[in-house]
This record gives structure tokens, C-alpha cells and sequence, in this order.
């Protein structure tokens, strides 16, 4: 298993885009932040292909109104696990929360930490 492969960039067609700012400047002209991100699908996909379906997991808790992720490795017969959190969305708040959630927890394992 070669982790170093979890950090390779996406397809174009696995990431996706979003505005996260946008706005009027001084002159009046509109102006927008455009956030590229990648799905909790594309990292199952991904740590599928370099882990393998049984080498991998995750779990979730709550804390403090927000959720959190984890995501474990099996490397050799020991299971690593990395974190990250997220905030439920407005649109399909529970669903978008284990999402965010998942998203940010693939980043310490490198999963498209390039985008950021």
C-alpha cells in the first residue's frame, strides 16, 4: 500500500466547484471566490484504490453541535486514525455535516489537500 498515493491530484471531472464569497467592489463590478472541492465519494473511491475496500474506515461523533470524522487505516495490523470537522450545511443539514466532515478528515491523510 503506498500512501503517498492518497495525495495525488483528482480528475477534473471528480472536483467540483462553488462560490464561497462574492460581492460589489469599489468600481461596482461584481466579483466571486470560486472553492473547488472534491466528494465524499471521490475519497471512498480513492481509498479504495490505494488501501483497498478492507483496509479502511470511518466513524463519526458529535461534538459540541458539530461532527466530526474519522478515518482509519490499517497499516499492517494496527489502525491509524486521522480527524477533521465539519458544521451541518444549510441544505440537508445532517447529510452535509458527515460530508463536510469526511472532507476534512482526508486532509491530514493528504486526500485533496492541494485544493485548500
Amino acid at each position: 500500500m503506498d500512501l503517498n498515493k492518497l495525495k495525488e491530484p483528482f480528475n477534473p471531472e471528480d472536483i467540483e466547484w462553488r462560490i464561497g464569497m462574492c460581492g460589489i467592489n469599489k468600481s461596482g463590478q461584481p466579483w466571486a471566490k470560486a472553492l473547488a472541492y472534491i466528494t465524499a465519494r471521490a475519497i471512498h473511491d480513492r481509498l479504495d484504490s490505494v488501501c483497498g475496500q478492507e483496509n479502511w474506515q470511518n466513524r463519526y461523533k458529535e461534538h459540541l453541535g458539530e461532527t466530526i470524522c474519522e478515518i482509519g487505516i490499517k497499516i499492517y495490523d494496527e489502525w491509524i486514525w486521522k480527524a477533521g470537522g465539519g458544521d451541518k450545511t444549510d441544505f440537508e443539514a445532517f447529510k452535509g455535516g458527515l460530508s463536510s466532515a469526511e472532507k476534512r478528515a482526508g486532509v491530514p491523510w493528504g486526500i485533496g489537500r492541494y485544493l485548500y
